[in-house]
């Protein structure tokens, strides 16, 4: 609850903006969403997102990576009980979601997603090969 407290006040400080807090990693986790019309606990989309994200950014994805496993948060699709072709259909459409609902302009406006950064992300979450 003590964190609660804190973030919400950043939250009403920033003058119920959400930009500091909210990035493509969301839009992917809200394309996910709206693409699959399920339900999700929130942390594993949004770090999926993080790590697909720090890639597009080269933001040090594998130090993200490890910190993510590190506090054991699920970010495989079947956990979330997705499969890896919605994955990388939601994250292809992220811009486009982005852009309709008119999104903040993050760095899935400016980037391309390639299948290089996609083939990065499916061999984090399962091994080469």
């Amino acid at each position: 609850m003590e964190a609660h407290r804190w973030t919400g006040a950043s939250y009403h400080n920033s003058g119920w903006n959400p930009r500091h807090i909210e990035g493509c990693e969301h839009f992917f986790f809200y394309t996910l969403e709206y693409l699959t019309r399920k339900a999700f606990i929130h942390g594993e989309p949004v770090c999926l997102g993080i790590i697909f994200m720090s890639l597009l950014q080269d933001n040090d994805p594998e130090g993200i990576r490890k910190s993510i496993e590190e506090v054991g948060v699920r970010i495989r699709p079947e956990d979330m009980n997705v499969t890896w072709a919605d994955v990388v259909t939601a994250l292809k459409e992220t811009r486009k979601y982005a852009e309709e609902n008119r999104l903040f302009y993050t760095t899935v406006n400016e980037r391309d997603v390639t299948n290089g950064i996609i083939e990065t992300v499916r061999e984090y979450l399962y091994g080469s090969g």
